[in-house]
């Protein structure tokens, strides 16, 4: 195929540019300057930034340290000269030296780095500006305070965060892709699942991981890739935290906090968290026969949603020694949701009303989901070689009743049908992992492990219609659903450094199994299938600011229950989901060449990428009656897209703060199906802009402006949808407190349109599913003691 010739073209060009500059290095080769950096505790410090300079202090060269603390840096000048070792908030190390023909080499050994203690008062208030670095396998979006003040929960973070989108639905997107899987310290949770993001209170974030082509130490789950939503355990010494208020109009009041306490052997951290919100949403369509041009539908559907959540989430982590550490956690999440939704339907023939049907419902709906969740770590003699072993248990369930009331208004008025449902969901998961990594000579790196988890999921759905003075069965909606996944995995990778030159490899081998049965025999399905997913990354650092990557990995997506259950929930009687028992998982080969420059004030990152998939999945619209459709997954043969992504943020004044990212790409597919041929190629382009502007008297002001163009497929359209956010803050107290006035979607225009067309009908649908939001925010942060910051613990549960 074109594209492969292509990659490993450019593969090929870059091997040789690698070997080429080290053979040009070797050929001018003069002095070699290394050494490791270590904090005051004596531990590694990455990233520590290196400096040689003349004796006039004119910069000669430079590098950083590894993650290991280590540096080398080659082609030095033969003379007298001045080595700095510097990192943020710690005192400069500053040592003269001489290389000559008899010196060549000169090893400046261990540099203890001492802590700044004139500049850490500042360091919990300041320097708390959103950043992004990246690292081999993926980009790490730090997040600030300058995010956290118009946020309140993750999916607020989401939507700043470069390549992710956040529809009007709540799902999320990464490249364009809604087939992301979505982490929470590196594992799978039932806080990801329905919305439940917006659960998570935005201060309680850490960083989010953004991981486009990941590794074989992560499940091979989402063909668009990763994102790791890391939450902040472990940060500081002695007792801290943070507090956050919020009201907002519709109403919206939340109150959430955290606490750390850190001792010598023990860390105990607990996050809490209450709000009451309403959401007003606003949806219309409108149908039209093409055979018969005479007869149409208008309907338009008002929705007032309530939702009241609780939160826990807390912990310890117990360090029996120095190289034995076991953490236990647990999490609840409550939620209570009552929604109101009046539909209006109106009939037309010839252009006159002929007949009016108002339909009211209301719903109730309980949410309980918990996590139990234990971890040992293990540490050795040999610096970096850590063994650990991961058990999580989630557990939650859901129940929700419906009741619908469908009356004729026009031309005359009367109740013509009573319709109730109920459904009820029970869910149990457990997951058992281990991980290995061992250090191998110098520079490498091996790592393996082995994962199984076991989930069983039951589904009762019920509706009932009311005739002759009793509740009936509604259309045979009356089933018992059993769904139970088994996945097996195990991995290996190694991965290494020649120099500038970077490598990791590693392959990944899943068994899925997958049992559904129903009581009524309605539909089984038992399936069984192996993969195997290889991956590979390919790395060169030309300087400390230029840098490139080559990466390849295959993914999966696998059908979910609410996939496949065809028994789904009545609300509006003209467009229903329903689930797909027939469909499959797809697979996809993900590549990507991307690349980031550092300049003073500017940093550049920008990614080609090409993704073939197998099996894709598509949303099929089909027409079940005269004003009726059903939307239900299936698969079609094959999907190419062909991407290019770039980020730029710039900083020209010390003020002003600016960044901007754009995503393209072009798509063909490929298939049939009911015998209707869904051969298509479009393309999709996305472009946000982020500006803060630092304002006299500690005031801030941030904008983030989203525009999605026009979105196409075989069977709809999709149009340009873009939404404007505001946010004017102020720090207080000495900026241990933030104050922020939040506009969201402030030109209300996020709405959702799409037109599906066929040779029998037009049906156009509008979406407003969040109106224009305004709140103030209230966050605070305190603090015993006032240490540095320690970074947080990566997480192995993959």
């Amino acid at each position: 195929m074109k594209i492969r010739i292509k990659f490993k073209s450019c593969f090929s060009i870059l091997l040789f540019l690698c070997f080429l500059v080290k053979a040009q290095a070797q050929a001018n080769f003069k002095g070699v300057l290394s050494g490791k950096v270590l904090d005051e505790k004596s531990e590694p410090l990455p990233f520590a930034n290196v400096t040689i300079l003349d004796e006039n202090k004119k910069i000669i060269l430079g590098g950083i340290s590894g993650e290991n603390g280590e540096f080398k840096i080659e082609n030095v000048p033969l003379k007298k000269l001045i080595i700095e070792v510097s990192y943020t908030n710690y005192n400069t190390f500053s040592k003269q030296i001489i290389l000559d023909e008899s010196n060549k080499k000169f090893n400046l050994g261990i540099v203890k780095l001492e802590v700044n203690t004139t500049v850490l008062a500042e360091v919990v208030v300041v320097g708390e500006k959103s950043s992004v670095s990246f690292k081999r396998d993926k980009k790490v979006f730090n997040v600030g305070k300058d995010i956290l003040a118009q946020s309140n929960s993750a999916l607020d973070i989401l939507e700043n965060i470069p390549s992710v989108s956040v529809d009007v639905s709540g799902q999320v997107s990464l490249r364009g892709n809604a087939n992301v899987t979505i982490l929470i310290n590196g594992r799978q949770s039932g806080l990801t699942l329905n919305n439940a993001l917006d659960q998570i209170p935005a201060i309680n974030i850490e960083s989010i991981e953004v991981i486009t082509n990941p590794s074989a130490s992560y499940q091979s789950t989402g063909s668009a890739g990763i994102l790791n939503i890391i939450l902040k355990k472990n940060k500081k010494e002695g007792i801290n935290g943070q507090v956050s208020l919020r009201y907002g109009v519709p109403i919206d009041s939340r109150i959430g906090g955290s606490i750390n306490y850190k001792a010598e052997k023990l860390n105990f951290f607990a996050t809490v968290g209450n709000r009451y919100t309403d959401y007003l949403g606003r949806y219309t369509s409108s149908q039209a026969s093409t055979t018969n041009a005479n007869t149409n539908l208008n309907q338009v559907e008002k929705e007032n949603r309530h939702d009241d959540g609780q939160l826990f989430y807390g912990g310890l982590d117990y360090s029996f020694n120095s190289k034995e550490t076991f953490t236990l956690a647990y999490n609840i999440n409550h939620t209570n949701d009552s929604d109101k939704s009046v539909i209006n339907y109106d009939y037309f023939i010839n252009n006159k009303l002929d007949n009016g049907l108002l339909r009211t419902g209301k719903s109730k709906e309980n949410r309980s989901y918990n996590q139990v969740e234990m971890n040992y770590l293990r540490t050795f003699d040999k610096k970096d070689r850590k063994f650990t072993i991961d058990f999580q248990y989630d557990f939650w369930d859901s129940t929700k009743d419906w009741n619908i009331l469908t009356e004729q208004v026009y031309p005359t008025i009367a109740t013509s049908q009573q319709l109730r449902t109920n459904s009820k969901n029970g869910n149990k998961d457990f997951v058992l992992q281990t991980d290995y990594i061992t250090p191998i000579k110098l520079k490498g790196k091996f790592e393996t492990g082995l994962k199984g988890e076991h989930r069983t999921v039951n589904n009762k759905y019920l509706a009932e219609t009311f005739e002759t003075d009793q509740w009936l069965v509604y259309q045979g909606l009356d089933n018992d659903v059993d769904y139970k996944e088994t996945i097996g995995a195990g991995y290996a990778q190694y991965g290494s450094e020649m120099g500038k030159f970077t490598y990791l490899l590693g392959l990944r081998d899943e068994y899925t199994s997958v049992k559904i049965s129903d009581v009524n025999k309605v539909f089984t399905k038992d399936i069984n299938y192996n993969g195997l997913f290889p991956t590979a990354h390919f790395g060169y650092n030309f300087s400390e600011k230029l840098g490139t990557q080559l990466s390849y990995s295959r993914r999966i997506n696998r059908p979910s229950i609410l996939d496949l259950n065809p028994f789904n929930e009545i609300k509006d009687f003209t467009y229903q989901y329903i689930g797909n028992p027939d469909l499959n998982p797809s697979y996809t080969d993900a590549y990507e060449l991307s690349g980031n420059k550092n300049f003073e004030k500017v940093s550049i990152n920008a990614s080609v990428y090409y993704h073939r998939t197998t099996d894709f999945f598509q949303d099929y619209i089909a027409k079940t009656g005269e004003n009726s459709f059903t939307v239900q997954v299936v698969n079609l043969d094959l999907e190419d897209r062909y991407g290019f992504e770039t980020s730029i943020n710039y900083s020209p004044i010390k003020r002003l703060s600016l960044y901007s990212s754009f995503n393209y790409y072009k798509f063909s597919q490929e298939g049939f199906y009911e015998d209707q041929n869904f051969d298509f190629s479009n393309q999709f382009w996305q472009i946000q802009f982020r500006a803060q502007v630092k304002l006299p008297k500690d005031f801030n002001i941030q904008g983030f402006f989203d525009y999605q163009g026009e979105n196409k497929n075989a069977q709809t359209v999709t149009a340009s949808l873009h939404y404007l956010n505001i946010t004017l803050n102020k720090s207080l107290l000495s900026n241990k407190m933030t104050i922020g006035l939040n506009a969201s979607n402030v030109l209300d225009s996020r709405v959702q349109k799409q037109v599906t067309t066929n040779e029998s009908y037009i049906l156009n649908r509008n979406s407003n599913r969040n109106a224009q939001r305004f709140y103030l925010t209230i966050l605070y942060r305190f603090a015993e003691k006032q240490f540095k910051e320690r970074t947080i613990k990566e997480s192995n549960r993959n």
